[in-house]
């Protein structure tokens, strides 16, 4: 039997209490302003998918961006990034500056600064105010 989520309900994954955990201290980091990120890899057929499913229903009240790599676009600088960030790219001048810079100067919407232009991207997450999980919704900066 799966582990259960917050409605009491199993979740389906088995085994997997340990990455549901930093899941869900960083989904909880995020509702409280906090920012950080997680690489999910391994082989096929592990779960990795299931995993970030779980965190999707988890991640009540936030806004959840989805991509998916495509091969034909491997050699297309920031190509993932561009799919990730498309459904809110029109909120961009509502994050950090400096994020809010990267991400327009990675997008081609505007120029990148500084030396390395984008070393890696940072900026506060957290939930959707107002706004129900997969609508857009303020992306407030610090």
């Amino acid at each position: 039997m799966g582990e259960l989520n917050r409605a009491g309900l199993s979740s389906g994954l088995t085994g997997r209490e340990r990455e549901r955990a930093v899941i869900g201290r960083l989904l909880d980091d995020a509702r409280c302003g906090g920012s950080g990120s997680l690489v999910v890899r391994g082989e096929p057929g592990i779960g990795k998918s299931a995993l970030l499913e779980d965190a999707a229903e988890r991640a009540d009240g936030m806004l959840v961006l989805r991509t998916a790599g495509v091969n034909a676009e491997s050699d297309l600088a920031f190509a993932g990034l561009y799919g990730l960030v498309r459904p809110i790219v029109g909120l961009l001048d509502q994050l950090a500056g400096p994020q809010s810079g990267a991400l327009a100067g990675a997008l081609g919407a505007g120029a990148l600064a500084g030396p390395r232009p984008v070393s890696g991207l940072g900026g506060r997450t957290g939930p959707a105010r107002g706004r129900r999980r997969g609508q857009p919704g303020p992306v407030p900066g610090r």
